[in-house]
């Protein structure tokens, strides 16, 4: 971000996000910040047992999500591993706040500092895959790993423009875009929906300290067994239809 005054230099420093995980919350200073956080929901239509997945996230820790600034990388890494006897098909919900009057700025060469042209609204996280790549517009479209694929419609924003909700199913080693692959019992998924994630270089402007800009993962299961007889197909759209989520 570029700091060309003292008052500046000491307003931007106090710009400071808290990522967490498991739904804890922290308060820096007078500024409420970003919020990590991780659930498990599974979905359990057909069956009178229990569908039993996780979300894991091997690479997250506490302490990488202090103090951190626009502009900076965490790792972060939500993946999904299937507890139950039964083989599943997994998705993955996040939620990644969004603005229409935060001002991202330039963050390379001898425009850093200056404003950005944007489609509004903008997600204010960026994802990044195993081979540390990102979607660089400053749209809603997001880098994922090939064995994940984004469900037809989303993403889609709250009715006050200030979250985009993706969802992503498995497809696993395949990459097939129109079949999910199963997970076995025990079975982890093969990569995670991404690896890390930046933060956009926005300034304070339209910067809204009561605000929490946290994301939100969700993982949902539902067994295979119970679509055989029912739908007859593994696309990702129909199978995260009957979810009703």
């Amino acid at each position: 971000m570029k700091r060309q005054k003292s008052n500046k230099k000491q307003n931007r420093s106090s710009l400071k996000l808290m990522i967490i995980s498991l739904g804890l919350l922290i308060i820096l200073l007078t500024v409420t910040l970003a919020m990590f956080t991780s659930g498990d929901f599974v979905s359990n239509r057909f069956s009178g047992g229990k569908v039993d997945i996780s979300l894991i996230e091997p690479d997250w820790q506490y302490e990488n999500g202090m103090n951190v600034i626009p502009g900076d990388i965490i790792p972060k890494n939500p993946g999904v591993v299937n507890n139950e006897k039964l083989d599943v098909y997994v998705f993955l919900k996040v939620t990644v706040p969004c603005d229409t009057d935060l001002v991202i700025e330039n963050d390379q060469g001898e425009d850093k500092g200056k404003p950005l042209s944007a489609v509004y609204p903008v997600p204010l996280y960026k994802f990044i895959d195993k081979d540390d790549q990102m979607n660089t517009d400053l749209n809603s479209t997001q880098q994922v790993n090939a064995e994940w694929v984004l469900i037809y419609g989303y993403p889609v924003t709250n009715t006050d423009n200030t979250e985009y909700t993706y969802v992503y199913g498995y497809i696993g080693s395949n990459q097939n875009p129109k079949r999910l692959e199963a997970l076995s019992e025990n079975q982890k998924t093969t990569q995670p929906l991404f690896n890390k994630i930046q933060v956009l270089n926005f300034g304070e402007k339209g910067f809204d300290s009561d605000r929490s800009y946290g994301i939100t993962v969700k993982a949902y299961g539902i067994q295979t067994q119970f679509l055989n007889g029912d739908l007859t197909t593994n696309i990702p759209d129909e199978v995260w239809a009957k979810i009703g989520d």
